[in-house]
């Protein structure tokens, strides 16, 4: 948030579509993944998400082989630009109609 950033919520327990449908809904440029868990759900929606610029993954482990140019670490992240700006939070949950629940 200290870079202009708005937070939206993901549960881990969100399915990949459920992931998409907040990710397009919010405009979201940026996903942060805690791990490979949550990454792979956004790598199997990316496609459908033109305005997704990059994932940043914070549990790496597992990850070392792995390229992709989305993908960064906390280690990268910590060494790019910063623009600040006004930040929010944005929270949906799928009881209150903010999209699919499956």
């Amino acid at each position: 948030m200290c870079v202009g950033g708005v937070t939206n919520g993901i549960y881990t327990t969100d399915s990949a579509r459920q992931v998409e449908y907040i990710v397009n809904d919010s405009g979201t440029r940026f996903f942060f993944a805690q791990n490979e868990e949550q990454l792979d759900k956004i790598l199997e929606v990316a496609g459908a998400c033109p305005q997704l610029v990059k994932i940043v993954v914070f549990d790496m482990e597992g990850l070392h082989g792995f390229r992709d140019p989305r993908v960064m670490g906390p280690r990268r992240l910590a060494g790019a630009g910063r623009d600040v700006r006004i930040a929010s939070i944005l929270v949906s949950s799928t009881g209150c109609g903010a999209g699919p629940a499956r």
